[in-house]
């Protein structure tokens, strides 16, 4: 099973099951799907999804994975 499936799995369960932990459990795999870097104003690689600093395979800010 990969991250993706997962997500399909919680969603189906969570009409369900409710509640805010798999809501919180879809949030925590998303950010481990490999998002690509952008380049921000300065230059520099900036997360997609909070626009923070990256300059790693993870952001610090939010915890995004980064590819590059």
């Amino acid at each position: 099973m990969n991250i993706e499936e997962a997500i399909i799995d919680i969603k189906n369960i969570r009409p369900v099951v409710g509640g805010k932990s798999l809501d919180m459990a879809i949030v925590a795999l998303k950010v481990q799907i490999p998002m690509k870097a952008i380049k921000s104003e300065s230059s520099s690689q900036a997360c997609p999804l909070c626009f923070g600093n990256v300059n790693q395979s993870y952001c610090p800010n939010c915890g995004q994975k980064i590819s590059y």
